[in-house]
């Protein structure tokens, strides 16, 4: 880059920045990937985004081997929605440089934003990998990594039994379960059952449970049928605390409940981190709340006349308790989870931290040339990064 523009730069001196450029069109991709971070910085929300993403295209194709060019187009791309291309430019960028810290930030952010949840948290474990024990991961992505650490977009599976976030193919199975009145009486009262409804479940099944306050599966036999459905709704976690529904439509066999439902809390409380299951069950189902405490609920209450029955007029509901050492103390059910509950990932040993990592770091995989790294974030945008190589000539 000029030094002269470096400099205006580093003072973030916009004003003579703009002069600059009025005066002259940039002489190299540095130069490019200026004009775009003033038109971001003056765009006061709303910057030029053609004119923002085609300068940042100009940077990149006048120096290819610069990662940080890249990374930039990337944040560019998310930042004026183009998420999947975004995804595209930060996975080839990592491809390319697998060990820039810049380049995996990017890839997650991305990942996250196309709900490419492996692809964040394999990302994620590489970028912590390469900080090791010497420099700390920031706040927000050791939190992230934190959150992804349970991998809950990956299927359970106990003796023949399959839980899995639903898809798209699910769509006629979900029509009819939740147009069986009978069925959804005693299973959730409040779930929509138009094609519009249904298409929003679906939608809102791939969002992180942090995100929707709720975990949704389908139960699968051991033909790959689907049974049932399972979920995990309105959890707090600030208090750590969910609500479990399960249902089987039909005539099933009451094995595929237990299965399910051993493996859920399971889950729930080793990898989830609840620390409190709750169970709701109307009282006109006295076998669902027979079957509720012989899975090792505790009755905690009844909510007397507590909401409309319909014909049947007002109905109670009994309220079940879970805690993990209720489900230690339960030999029975402990025991099932010991016998069919596979857990094939180990925990990763993230913790949040309580400070950011350094915003200068002399090898972050750009090849070795750069001095330091510095980052601008704009008000409308995320983190855009430039590398300078002496500070001294440039500042």
């Amino acid at each position: 880059m000029a030094q002269h523009a470096a400099r205006l730069l580093l003072d973030q001196n916009w004003s003579e920045i703009a002069r600059l450029f009025e005066q002259r069109q940039p002489h190299d991709g540095d130069e490019y990937c200026v004009r775009a971070l003033l038109n971001l910085y003056r765009g006061n929300g709303t910057p030029d985004w053609p004119g923002v993403l085609g300068d940042l295209r100009q940077a990149c194709a006048r120096k290819p081997s610069d990662p940080l060019l890249l990374c930039n187009l990337s944040q560019a791309l998310l930042d004026s929605g183009h998420t999947e291309e975004a995804y595209t430019a930060a996975q080839a960028t990592c491809s390319t440089y697998p060990n820039s810290l810049p380049a995996l930030e990017k890839h997650v952010l991305a990942a996250v934003a196309t709900r490419r949840w492996a692809q964040a948290h394999g990302a994620l474990v590489h970028a912590k990998n390469l900080l090791g024990h010497k420099q700390r991961m920031p706040d927000w992505a050791a939190n992230l990594l934190a959150e992804l650490s349970c991998q809950w977009w990956v299927p359970l599976q106990a003796a023949g039994v399959q839980l899995r976030i639903p898809d798209a193919s699910d769509e006629a199975f979900l029509k009819d379960t939740f147009r069986d009145a009978a069925f959804m009486q005693h299973y959730h009262r409040f779930q929509g059952s138009s094609d519009e409804a249904v298409t929003s479940f679906i939608a809102n099944a791939k969002l992180s449970p942090r995100q929707s306050g709720r975990l949704d599966w389908i139960i699968l036999d051991r033909n790959q049928e689907r049974v049932g459905l399972f979920a995990f709704v309105d959890i707090d976690w600030r208090n750590q605390r969910g609500e479990i529904l399960i249902g089987l439509p039909g005539d099933r066999a009451p094995t595929l409940a237990l299965k399910a439902s051993v493996t859920a809390m399971a889950f729930a409380f080793d990898r989830l981190g609840l620390q409190k299951i709750v169970s709701y069950v109307y009282a006109d189902n006295p076998q669902a709340q027979a079957n509720t405490l012989h899975l090792g609920f505790v009755q905690e209450g009844l909510l007397r006349s507590h909401i409309s029955g319909g014909d049947a007029g007002r109905l109670d509901i009994f309220v079940n308790g879970m805690t993990p050492a209720d489900l230690a103390s339960n030999s029975f059910v402990s025991g099932l989870a010991r016998r069919w509950v596979q857990k094939p990932f180990g925990h990763a040993n993230v913790t949040a931290s309580a400070e950011s990592s350094q915003s200068q770091n002399a090898d972050f995989g750009t090849g070795g040339n750069i001095r330091a790294l510095v980052t601008f974030t704009p008000t409308n945008g995320g983190a855009y990064y430039l590398g300078v190589q002496d500070f001294s000539t440039a500042a």
